[in-house]
């Protein structure tokens, strides 16, 4: 079993979100793990509809989604998270062992913002983390709002 799921890390007064998406257990722990060390709020899932479940509960920042998942594409589930009011706005990571330049466009076309080949180093990792809560941070155009949940 998994055990970083739900509420993690270290306490502050708003958390960023992130959902670590894979089919591996022992690379969703190790995420899980090193991303809540990072102040965020982690939850996991080992497959594309057990993420989509949980977005009704959660509204991630940021999604690490794996392509080779067994119930369905990364590809897909990116989709279906863009479709959803608690994904539309998330960065979006594909995490993959893949690294063809079609792969590249497949992401790109299914709404992924960046691509990551596995093993992700920690320096990818850290520059990922600062990129969302960066994005948090900037008021957003049109809006007249602060970023969501700035930390």
């Amino acid at each position: 079993m998994i055990k970083p799921t739900g509420t993690t890390g270290t306490a502050a007064p708003t958390k960023l979100v992130a959902l670590v998406v894979d089919d591996d257990e022992d690379l969703v722990y190790t995420m899980s793990h090193l991303v809540a060390r990072k102040g965020f709020q982690v939850h996991n899932a080992l497959n594309g509809a057990k993420a989509l479940a949980k977005l009704p509960a959660i509204t991630p920042q940021v999604v690490f989604l794996d392509i080779g998942l067994p119930d369905q594409s990364g590809y897909d589930v990116c989709k279906q998270l863009r479709q959803s009011p608690a994904g539309a706005e998330a960065y979006i990571v594909a995490v993959t062992g893949r690294d063809e330049p079609g792969d590249l466009l497949r992401e790109a076309n299914s709404g992924f913002d960046q691509h990551v080949t596995k093993p992700m180093t920690p320096a990818a990792l850290n520059q990922i983390l600062e990129t969302v809560r960066i994005r948090q941070a900037v008021p957003r155009k049109g809006t007249g709002e602060e970023g969501r949940g700035m930390v």
